[in-house]
Order: structure tokens, then C-alpha cells, then sequence
């Protein structure tokens, strides 16, 4: 995952198109039989469902979706609930992106550097210890 210091325009669209992405082949088993792109929406749909049942992958791309307001309002406290609930679960990539966000003070975050290393040195464990999250 690259990131980008800031919430510049750019850096939005980057990260809406990676967020739509992710969507689409998390929802690609259930549409393939359909030539028809799913909409935004109901890919957000189904990620809120899978993330309600517990999937720290549906926890981690839902976060996404609210952060960039892809299918969901944009809410940078929904963001942030969700990458804060699949970290729990041991999502490197969740664990990644709040550090990042505490270090720069992202998503409403006041900047806290110890906190930033914290979830940094989980990433790095949760990479090593363990098979990547489904």
C-alpha cells in the first residue's frame, strides 16, 4: 500500500480509484455471472455485511470506502472505527494506515508520534506472525 501525506485532491482520487478497485474484486465472485459493473453502493452493501459478520478484509475496505466517500458518505470517524476495528482483528494493512494517520494527523486525529509507532511495530508483528487476513 503507498502513502500519501495529506488530503490533497490528488491524493483523494488515488485512493477512491484504489478503494473501488479493492471493492470490485472483493464483489467479483458474486457478479461475474452479470457483465454489469456493480455500482459503488452495493459494493459498500455488501462490505458493510461481510464486515458486520466479521471480516477484517471487509473491516479494512469499508474504512476505505467511508474515507473516500466511495458508496458511503465520506466520514472520517467511520473511517476510522472501522480500520480501528480491523487492527483488532490483526489487519497489517489497518494497522499500516493508522499509524500513518497518527503520525500526520489524519481523519481527525491529532498527531501523535508514540501512538503512530505503536501501530507500526503491530503491522510489522501481525506481517510476520501471521497468514494474510481473508
Amino acid at each position: 500500500m503507498v502513502f500519501m501525506r495529506g488530503d490533497g485532491a490528488g491524493a483523494r482520487v488515488a485512493l477512491a480509484a484504489a478503494v473501488l478497485v479493492g471493492m470490485m474484486a472483493v464483489t467479483f465472485a458474486a457478479t461475474r455471472r452479470s457483465a454489469a459493473t456493480p455500482e459503488p453502493a452495493v459494493v459498500a452493501h455488501r462490505l458493510d455485511m461481510a464486515a458486520q459478520a466479521g471480516s477484517p478484509q471487509a473491516m479494512f475496505l469499508l474504512a476505505n470506502a467511508y474515507r473516500a466517500g466511495a458508496g458511503v458518505p465520506q466520514s472520517n470517524a467511520q473511517a476510522l472505527a472501522w480500520y480501528e476495528r480491523a487492527a483488532e482483528r490483526g489487519h497489517p494493512s489497518a494497522m499500516q494506515t493508522l499509524a500513518m494517520a497518527h503520525l500526520y494527523g489524519e481523519l481527525g486525529l491529532v498527531p501523535d508520534e508514540l501512538e503512530s509507532r505503536r501501530y507500526a511495530m503491530e503491522a510489522e508483528h501481525a506481517l510476520h506472525d501471521s497468514p494474510p487476513p481473508r
